[in-house]
């Protein structure tokens, strides 16, 4: 998560939201592949009090929570982003879904933004490109990267 690293300060509290977005976008990208997805979208906005990611796929369906038993290899996918979110929610698209969380940053964690445009390395292994958008603080900083192919494997 390289773009929240360029936002937010060097700190162990940045450190574990960092850690917390990281495993979301994780999560959100496997249940998008699990779920016959071809296209993934992720989109990371930093906002004054919380990380919004969402994850727009072409998948068909709608995820939905699943009680996992210790020995099921799958279903706890939800339950981490529930757990490691403040809120998190579905919205149909005309072409698939979108899948958003909200992960909170910390009252006392302080950043701050300006107005330039960067490139960044990609975000995470196999997308094929990012960009962040740094603005003022009173919007949201956002990165978008985009994986295409089966397995999202390019």
């Amino acid at each position: 998560m390289q773009c929240l690293r360029e936002v937010l300060p060097a700190s162990s509290d940045a450190s574990e939201v960092i850690d917390d977005c990281s495993l979301v976008v994780s999560e959100l990208t496997s249940n998008a592949v699990t779920a016959g997805s071809t296209v993934v979208s992720i989109t990371v906005e930093v906002h004054r009090d919380r990380v919004r990611i969402a994850a727009d796929d072409d998948g068909p369906g709608v995820p939905r929570p699943v009680a996992a038993g210790p020995s099921d290899p799958h279903g706890r996918g939800l339950a981490i982003v529930d757990s490691l979110s403040r809120a998190w929610g579905v919205q149909q698209r005309p072409r698939g879904k979108q899948v958003w969380a909200d992960v909170a940053i910390p009252s006392g964690l302080m950043f701050a933004v300006d107005g330039r445009l960067q490139r960044l390395a990609p975000p995470w292994k196999g997308s094929r490109h990012a960009l962040m958008k740094i603005t003022r603080l009173d919007t949201p900083v956002r990165c978008r990267g985009r994986c295409d192919g089966p397995g999202l494997a390019r």
